[in-house]
């Protein structure tokens, strides 16, 4: 399966140069770019799993193909160690995350 950049909207605002990313239904992480003083223009990334920790799963580069490149070898070492306990968890709390948004951004 391949990974899924998907621009990213809080609040219902669409964020410019700032992606999800998502693996097989899954939202795995993010890209996007940072600027600014301190942050000078460059692409961070991260691994964000809700069930353990993924180490090593964050980081920068100075274009969004080299940030997608760390990206994908960071989750392609990752994926495997989680279990099928360890996904069908991340499924049932990602289900409801979403609904629960719907219902917060309702009053």
């Amino acid at each position: 399966m391949t990974l899924m950049l998907r621009k990213t909207v809080i609040g219902g605002e669409t964020l410019e140069d700032d992606y999800t990313v998502h693996f097989d239904g899954l939202q795995i992480g993010r890209i996007f770019r940072k600027t600014g003083v301190n942050a000078g223009d460059v692409w961070s990334w991260n691994v964000h799993s809700i069930v353990k920790p993924a180490p090593g799963a964050f980081g920068t580069e100075d274009t969004l193909d080299a940030a997608k490149t760390s990206f994908k070898a960071s989750w392609d070492v990752f994926w495997p160690t989680l279990s099928e306990a360890d996904i069908a968890e991340w499924r049932r709390v990602q289900a409801f995350v979403p609904s629960w948004e719907k219902s917060r951004n309702k009053s």
